[in-house]
C-alpha cells in the first residue's frame, strides 16, 4: 500500500545550519494532508513532491539526505534502522498526531544520541511549527555548534590564554580572562591603533570614523521577510544596488561558491527567518544588560568616550513610522513617540525638514553612542594595566590542534601553547 504518497522533501535552509553549522537540514514530510496556509507558505518554492512505497521509505530519505522526518504514520523499526545507518545523527522523527485518526499511532516521545522521537497534535502544531521545532533540536544536538569546551578553573594559577586579534570582542574577553587570573597575551596582525596607524590598515574596530551605535534592532538576518511566497521570493538578492537590492552585476560573474551561497541564503524560509530574527534580539538584550552592567562597574572606561544614552529613529512616510513603532515596542526597546513639533523642540536642528515634510515623525528608543577609538584607548589601557601583553603588527600563522581540540598557535614560525585559545570573534575556537 502506497501511504507516502504524500511525501514531501522540504529544504530546510535554518539559519543555524548556515551559519554555525555550514550545511542544511533536509527535512521529508509525511502528512495525508496540508492545510492551504501550509501549501502558501511552503509551495512551490520549499517543497518538492515525491512519492515511494512504505518499503522504499529508508531508500528515499537517504537519497535525499534527510535528517528529520515529520509524519502521521510512525515508520517501521526496519525502516528507521535502514535510514540510521546512512545518515549521520541525530535523526529526528516528528509524528504529528490527528485526534479524530482512530489509527494514528500513540508514540511516545523518546531520545538518544542518534534518535529523536517527538509527537505534537496536528491540531495545535502546524507543519511550519514542527520543522521549526526539529530545527531548534538538531541544532542543540549538533557537536559542531558547541565546540571544545573551554577550560574552566578556579584557581587558574599557571594557565594561559592566547587572543587572535584585538578587536573590541577580543579586548573585553581579554579584560574577563586576566580578572580571572590568567595570563593573556593578545596577537594582531595591525599596528597599536593608539599610534594613530592609516586606518585602511586596521580591522572594523580601529578603522574609520569613531562613532559606534548599539541598537537592540540594527542586527537583522536579511532574509525575505514580506510575507511573499512561491517563486517570487527574496528577489531583492537580485535587484540591483541602485533600487535598494544586493544584486552586483551578471551572474556569469560569480563562481559556484558564489552562487551556491546564493541560493541556500535564498532559499531560507520566511518563518526561519522570522524566528532566527527573534534568537538575534534576544540576544541583543543579553548584549545590552552585559554593557550596562560594565558602564556601572567600570565607569573609567567610557571617560571621554562620548557615551550618550538613547538613540533616535527618524521616519520619512506615516507608514515606515507606523512599521518602526511596531518593530520598536515588539523588541522592547521603545521610549517614546514623537510628531513633528516634539521634534523640533527635542531636537532643533531637524526643524527644516520637519518644516518641508521631509520628516514625518521620530522615535526615541533604548541604544547609545559612543567613540569607539576613544573608548579602546581605555581598554587597552587598563588591558596594561592587568599585565595582558600584546604583539602587534603579529599575524597568527596556524591554530595548532591536538586530539580536535585547540592546543596552540603558531607565530613567526615558532608554536606557543596556551589553554584555551579564542579567536577574532571572541568564539572559543
Amino acid at each position: 500500500m502506497n501511504v507516502f504518497d504524500r511525501t514531501a522533501l522540504a529544504r530546510d535552509r535554518s539559519a543555524y545550519a548556515l551559519e554555525q553549522a555550514n550545511r542544511a537540514i533536509k527535512c521529508a514530510a509525511t502528512l495525508i494532508e496540508l492545510s492551504d496556509r501550509e501549501r502558501e507558505i511552503l509551495c512551490p518554492a520549499l517543497l518538492e513532491p515525491i512519492s515511494c512505497l512504505e518499503t522504499e521509505l529508508a531508500e528515499t530519505l537517504v537519497s535525499l539526505g534527510a535528517s528529520v522526518l515529520i509524519t502521521d504514520v510512525l515508520p517501521s523499526g526496519e525502516n528507521i534502522g535502514a535510514w540510521r545507518d546512512q545518515i549521520a545523527g541525530p535523526l529526528i522523527i516528528a509524528v504529528l498526531r490527528n485526534r479524530d485518526a482512530g489509527a494514528a499511532p500513540h508514540v511516545d516521545s523518546f531520545s538518544d544520541d542518534d534518535l529523536i522521537v517527538c509527537q505534537f497534535d496536528r491540531h495545535t502544531v502546524s507543519l511550519q511549527q514542527a520543522l521549526c521545532k526539529a530545527e531548534h533540536i538538531r541544532a542543540q544536538r549538533d557537536p559542531v555548534l558547541c565546540g571544545p569546551a573551554v577550560y574552566r578553573s578556579e584557581h587558574p594559577a599557571g594557565k594561559s590564554v592566547a587572543v587572535i586579534g584585538a578587536g573590541i570582542v577580543s579586548l573585553i574577553s581579554a579584560l574577563e580572562f586576566a580578572r580571572a587570573g590568567y595570563a593573556v597575551d593578545i596577537f594582531e596582525k595591525s599596528p597599536d591603533p593608539r599610534g594613530r596607524p592609516d586606518w585602511t590598515s586596521m580591522g572594523c574596530t580601529h578603522g574609520g570614523e569613531g562613532v559606534r551605535m548599539f541598537s537592540l534592532t540594527e542586527c537583522d538576518n536579511y532574509h525575505e521577510r514580506t510575507g511573499t511566497t512561491g517563486r517570487e521570493l527574496h528577489q531583492f538578492i537580485n535587484t540591483g544596488l541602485d533600487n535598494m537590492g544586493w544584486g552586483l552585476g551578471e551572474e556569469n560573474r560569480f563562481d559556484a561558491g558564489d552562487l551556491t551561497w546564493k541560493a541556500e541564503f535564498r532559499d531560507v524560509p520566511i518563518f526561519l527567518a522570522d524566528h532566527y530574527n527573534e534568537d538575534i534580539f534576544a540576544l541583543n538584550h543579553e548584549s545590552y544588560r552585559l554593557w550596562r552592567d560594565m558602564m556601572e562597574a567600570e565607569p573609567s572606561l567610557f571617560e571621554d568616550a562620548m557615551l550618550t544614552e538613547g538613540l533616535l529613529r527618524i521616519c520619512r512616510t506615516e507608514a515606515y513610522h507606523h512599521k518602526q513603532l511596531q518593530r520598536q515596542k515588539h523588541v522592547r526597546t521603545f521610549v517614546r513617540e514623537l510628531d513633528r513639533a516634539d521634534l523640533v523642540e527635542a531636537y532643533p536642528a531637524l526643524e527644516t525638514g520637519c518644516a518641508n515634510g521631509e520628516i514625518h515623525g521620530g522615535i526615541e528608543v533604548e541604544g547609545f553612542t559612543l567613540d569607539i577609538h576613544r573608548f579602546v584607548r581605555n581598554v587597552l589601557d587598563a588591558a596594561q594595566r592587568l599585565g595582558i601583553t600584546f604583539h602587534w603588527s603579529t599575524p597568527v600563522e596556524e591554530i595548532l590542534y591536538s586530539g580536535g581540540a585547540v592546543s596552540g598557535i603558531r607565530v613567526d614560525g615558532a608554536s606557543r601553547r596556551a589553554d584555551p585559545s579564542y579567536d577574532r570573534g571572541g568564539a572559543a575556537l
